[in-house]
């Protein structure tokens, strides 16, 4: 039986803690593992873009890249956003002579 990082527990005795199979377990993991590998792919198209552009709106790179297959605009904007990719506002000020 495998144990866990933390104290450890077996993962039967995980499982029955929080009231899941172990099967239900190693599908969340696998489903979290192709979330990042999704959430790191478009990152990385981010990044492409912000170096040949470096203004460009996350929205307007989604569409660029066509992101939509992948991933849901507002999904893709808040885990850029989490990921510190969202462009920082530019205040304007105006000055009256």
């Amino acid at each position: 039986m495998s144990k866990t990082v933390t104290k450890n527990h077996s993962l039967k005795s995980v499982t029955d803690f929080i009231g899941i199979s172990r099967q239900a377990f190693h599908k969340r993991l696998a489903r979290n593992r192709n979330k990042s590998d999704l959430y790191n792919y478009a990152e990385g198209k981010v990044l492409k873009n912000r170096r040949v552009k470096s203004r460009a709106g996350l929205r307007s790179i989604y569409y660029k890249e066509q992101l939509t297959l992948l991933l849901g605009i507002n999904q893709f904007e808040q885990q850029m956003s989490i990921n510190r990719l969202c462009l920082k506002t530019i205040q304007v000020v105006y000055k009256n002579n």
